[in-house]
């Protein structure tokens, strides 16, 4: 590998494997990201996609392999190393895994009091209120994750994932359980996301998200890798294996409904 190419590489795994109650659930898992690309990761319910994406961002443990962020060992680093690690790196969760105990308000202000200490009190509820109200959430900020149906939880982790504004955000499922008003503004927010040069890695079935939003396909089977390409690349594929097979005719239909919604919309 060059210098060239390993500066730029952001996110690697190597070798990972991981299981849960004696099941594999990832089997020699290998890939990279490079700074500012946008993976979306697609495949079969049950195929391993979160569990990949909590180990690379050192959520769950790799029972073999290793994940690296900016070249260190996700596993090693040190008390000083990971708060770097987590200031840099957010997650959004698929069922919001906000903290019980804690007020809306202080599920975003936590991170910023530990992580951007130099912030007034008023300076971390004023930018926690901007960025929950540039998603759609209209409650008030006191309120606990109970009273919160599942859209609005999903928006409240998605927006405690991004309020320190990382280079690199992981999302799992970020379109589930959204309205359509409430995923055009998540499509706002992740475009701007997209303007910074966010490096992105999402874990969904939405094919409207992926084509919107991502540069390269990760599709993953029976635990696997079983395609990594640029989306051109895949749009243009033939002759997959079943999974990617799939995905890309989805993708490809979807595609061809934005085609065809451009050529209306011209007359």
């Amino acid at each position: 590998m060059s210098a060239e190419n390993a500066s730029a590489l952001l996110l690697e795994l190597r070798g990972i494997s991981a299981s849960s109650g004696g099941s594999e659930i990832l089997e020699d898992v290998s890939m990279t990201v490079e700074r500012g690309d946008r993976v979306a990761v697609m495949g079969p319910s049950g195929s391993g996609k979160s569990t990949l994406l909590k180990v690379a961002a050192g959520l769950e443990p790799a029972g073999s392999g290793h994940a690296f962020f900016d070249g260190r060992d996700i596993a090693t680093l040190g008390q000083r190393e990971e708060l770097d690690f987590r200031k840099r790196a957010g997650f959004g969760f698929q069922d919001g895994a906000l903290w019980e105990n804690q007020t809306v308000l202080n599920n975003l202000a936590l991170p910023l009091r530990i992580h951007r200490p130099e912030l007034s009190e008023p300076e971390i509820a004023e930018r926690s209120r901007a960025l929950l109200s540039s998603l759609g959430f209209t409650d008030s900020l006191g309120v606990r994750p109970a009273t919160l149906s599942m859209g609005e939880r999903k928006i409240v982790s998605i927006a405690r994932a991004i309020v320190l504004e990382p280079e690199l955000v992981f999302l799992d499922d970020p379109t589930g359980h959204l309205d359509e008003d409430a995923r055009d503004r998540l499509y706002a927010v992740v475009d701007k996301l997209v303007r910074k040069g966010t490096t992105i890695v999402a874990v969904t079935n939405n094919s409207g998200f992926v084509r919107r939003f991502a540069l390269r396909l990760v599709v993953v089977a029976n635990g696997r890798v079983t395609y990594d390409v640029p989306m051109k690349v895949a749009l243009a594929a033939e002759g997959l294996e079943p999974a990617a097979r799939s995905v890309v005719a989805r993708l490809k239909r979807y595609a061809e409904r934005d085609r065809l919604d451009e050529i209306e919309e011209r007359r």
